[in-house]
């Protein structure tokens, strides 16, 4: 994927800038820095995946003009760029103004539901079979071009505030949105659906953001009976990779 754009706009100095990314999982994780830091979570606010408001109103506040090489977190200064886009207050122009492209990207919110996509196979989707319209632990997880389950997806710690923008690094949880007591775990390099109960935690550990996004590839094809819609569904086994270097899968 290439560069991912956002907006950075502050009203009350009358300026906007556009700030690249090397990748939306790269903005994400600088929300999460910002928005988490102690002076700067309370300037900006997140309106959409590539719209920011910074709210410092006075020179007498931190960095009262944004500028992301002096944010506090310049652990981001070699994995972002920015471009000044309109006047100042003293109409000095510093470039024209651009229009970024509308690059559509999913809110990665904890607690939302999600589909899970192939990025190779854009039309191959997460899927669980259901049983006389119910299912159970140890039901395995495929994928499927016919057929797609929705995915509830929150981080597993419990101190993290509800509606927070997930990131690689985070512990999470993927349960059937119509079954929230399981949970997407790995046995024998095959996933399928596990207890989500807490008791569990040695032996069904919790899955990384990032790992559901690299960390799994599709098996050989095979027919799977959907007792529920009495369908026979041409699915492939979700399985782990052995190398940590999946196919890559997006929640969308």
């Amino acid at each position: 994927m290439g560069l991912f754009h956002v907006y950075v706009q502050s009203a009350p100095h009358g300026y906007t800038l556009t700030v690249a990314f090397a990748s939306h999982q790269v903005a994400d994780e600088w929300w999460r820095a910002m928005s988490t830091h102690p002076e700067m979570s309370g300037l900006i606010k997140r309106v959409s995946p590539q719209l920011y408001v910074w709210n410092a109103k006075t020179a007498y506040q931190n960095k009262s003009l944004y500028d992301p090489l002096k944010d506090g977190v310049s652990q981001f200064s070699d994995k972002m760029v920015y471009l000044w886009q309109t006047n100042n207050a003293q109409n000095v122009w510093r470039g024209t103004l651009g229009i970024i492209s509308v690059q559509d990207i999913t809110n990665q919110t904890s607690g939302n539901s999600f589909f899970i996509r192939s990025k190779v196979e854009p039309y191959e989707y997460w899927y669980c079979p259901t049983t006389t319209g119910s299912i159970t632990e140890s039901t395995k997880i495929y994928t499927s071009r016919e057929e797609r389950t929705r995915f509830r997806v929150h981080i597993a710690d419990e101190q993290m505030v509800p509606g927070t923008i997930m990131i690689g690094t985070d512990e999470i949880i993927v349960s059937p949105a119509f079954a929230p007591t399981l949970r997407v775990s790995i046995e024998n390099g095959v996933a399928r659906l596990g207890p989500a109960a807490a008791s569990s935690e040695s032996e069904h550990p919790k899955l990384e953001l990032s790992h559901v996004r690299t960390g799994f590839t599709s098996g050989a094809r095979r027919r799977v009976m959907d007792e529920e819609n009495d369908l026979v569904i041409v699915a492939r086994e979700l399985v782990e990779a052995l190398d940590g270097n999946g196919e890559g899968w997006e929640l969308v």
